[in-house]
This record gives structure tokens, C-alpha cells and sequence, in this order.
């Protein structure tokens, strides 16, 4: 008799057991709001970014660094050529043509913030032991200043601006840019854009008073960066006649 009733506690537990796991189980039956399995949404591509969008400051900002200013002291104000400027370039260029002479040449022109001009100075002496080939001597230009000013610029690479060691030194380590050379005719500019996409072009116009070539046109290429920044990408030099 009390194995019959062992027997039966047993069913009884494993009976119990059976309708427990049947209630912990999740159910694969649709919702009573009638929504179903809920299956997880792919993720949204993310938004593209915007295209700057140039406007005649930012044009005229790429003018001036290029190498002109606002001449505000001899009657009206009018655009002109800095002395020492690109706009003296005659040939067109483009990827790979400019050497590191000629962007040494063109961050001359762009002023120093005094802790910068400091270091120039102190590096001045370097200059006088510099082995090159200028007969006008040498002015020693930091390193630091040179690379960070025209990298922001133009889409070139720190080997390629130390690649000649007639204007770069690593012992110093310091860029060394002639003293001398001539300077182009002074002229008058003025200037149209137009934009497609991230691609800036802008036609600049020289006019010269006395020259046998009374206009030129500088058209530069510009590309917009998304961090709000601008590098020059070329320029096509043209004769008007």
C-alpha cells in the first residue's frame, strides 16, 4: 500500500513540475493588440553632409591669401597685388607643379603672430651658415609656422615642402627663403566665382597701367573642406589681349 502511494506522489510531482515549465515558457502567439512579433528596424543611413556654400567674404578672404589687399590710401578703395604675391606667377599650375620655393614664397607674405616672428628672429642666425645658391643671402623661417600655414592652404604634403634641401635644414630643423629677387608690376584686380558642388572657381582680372599686356586673368580653383576651411587646388593663368 505505500508504494502504491509513493507511486502516485510521484506523477503528482512530475505532473506539477510538466505544468510549470509550461507556464514559464515564452509564447510564440501574436499579441492580444494584434501586433505580432515585434522584429527590430534597421538603422537610417546617417545624413550626408552639407556642401559649403561660398559667399563673397570667403571668396575675397582666398584673394587676399593668395596674395592681395585693399588698398584703402590712394583715393577710392580698390583691390590690388602685394608685392610679393602668387598673382605674379605667370605660369598656370596645378597638382604637384608648385615647389617648395614657391610655397615658401607665397607664406612670406602672410604675417606672424609675435611669439612666431620671435622664433623667426632668434633662428636668423642659421641663415648666415645656410649653404645655397642665392647671391642675396638667406632669412630663416621656422618650421612649425611654414608647414601649418601652408598645409591649411594648399593639398600638399610635409615631404614635399622639405623634399629640397635648398630651403629646408633638419638639423635645425628651419626653411631658409632668399632674400632677394625682384617683384612683379603693381596692379588693380577684380574678380567673379561660381560653384558647383564643393568646387570653387574664381576668375581674378589684373589690371596693369603700364604694360604691354594690359590684362591677365589668374583663375583660381578652390576646394571647400567640410571643416569649414578652403585649399587651393590650382590656377590657370591667361593674357588678355
Amino acid at each position: 500500500m505505500g508504494r502504491f502511494f509513493a507511486v502516485l506522489l510521484t506523477l503528482s510531482l512530475l505532473l506539477a513540475c510538466a505544468a510549470c515549465g509550461d507556464k514559464d515558457a515564452p509564447s510564440s502567439q501574436p499579441s492580444a493588440s494584434g501586433g505580432g512579433l515585434v522584429e527590430s528596424q534597421p538603422e537610417s543611413p546617417p545624413e550626408p553632409e552639407e556642401t559649403p556654400q561660398a559667399d563673397d567674404a570667403l571668396v575675397r578672404e582666398m584673394i587676399f591669401a593668395y596674395g592681395a589687399y585693399e588698398d584703402t590710401l590712394n583715393g577710392p578703395v580698390v583691390l590690388t597685388v602685394r608685392k610679393k604675391s602668387l598673382f605674379h606667377r605667370m605660369e598656370s599650375w596645378g597638382a604637384g607643379d608648385l615647389t617648395p620655393g614657391d610655397y615658401l614664397y607665397w607664406a612670406d607674405t602672410l604675417p606672424m603672430t609675435e611669439e612666431e616672428q620671435k622664433i623667426a628672429d632668434q633662428g636668423q642666425h642659421h641663415a648666415q651658415d645656410h649653404k645655397g645658391e642665392s647671391p642675396f643671402g638667406y632669412r630663416f623661417l621656422p618650421a612649425a609656422w611654414v608647414e601649418e600655414t601652408v598645409l591649411s592652404r594648399f593639398d600638399t604634403t610635409v615631404e614635399v615642402l622639405r623634399g629640397d634641401p635648398e630651403y629646408y635644414d633638419d638639423s635645425i630643423p628651419g626653411y631658409f627663403l632668399s632674400a632677394g629677387g625682384g617683384i612683379g608690376e603693381i596692379s588693380t584686380l577684380s574678380y567673379s566665382f561660381s560653384q558647383e558642388e564643393d568646387i570653387l572657381t574664381i576668375p581674378v582680372t589684373l589690371t596693369f597701367v603700364n604694360s604691354t599686356q594690359p590684362y591677365r586673368t589668374h583663375t583660381l580653383t578652390v576646394r571647400l573642406e567640410p571643416d569649414g576651411g578652403c585649399k587651393y587646388l590650382g590656377c590657370q593663368v591667361e593674357a588678355l589681349v
